[in-house]
């Protein structure tokens, strides 16, 4: 059996990046947009824009940090420098619905 493991990813503006540049930015770049291919491939598991900052949480289910950090790292926002993320690895995933 082949075991992987669950990362949250929480992608934020980046320090000194500025919040006007990073709205037109996106005017012209959505963010679901730029994480639907992670989302078609089924490596980000669950998707969702931040309500009150730029920015998104995401799940993926990957084999170690490593290859989540490579694939956050090529979105084209991260990969510019106007976003930032964090990774943090999950113990238990539980579906509840």
């Amino acid at each position: 059996m082949h075991e992987t493991t669950h990362f949250l990813i929480d992608a934020s503006l980046a320090d000194g990046a500025d919040p006007e540049e990073a709205a037109v930015y996106f005017e012209n770049h959505h963010i679901s947009s730029e994480v639907w291919p992670l989302v078609r491939s089924m490596d980000m598991r669950e998707f969702a824009l931040k309500a009150d900052e730029l920015g998104f949480i995401g799940v993926m289910e990957e084999d170690s940090v490593d290859e989540v950090r490579a694939k956050v790292s090529a979105i084209p926002s991260i990969a510019n420098g106007l976003l930032t993320f964090e990774v943090i690895p999950l113990a238990t995933v539980a579906h509840l619905a």
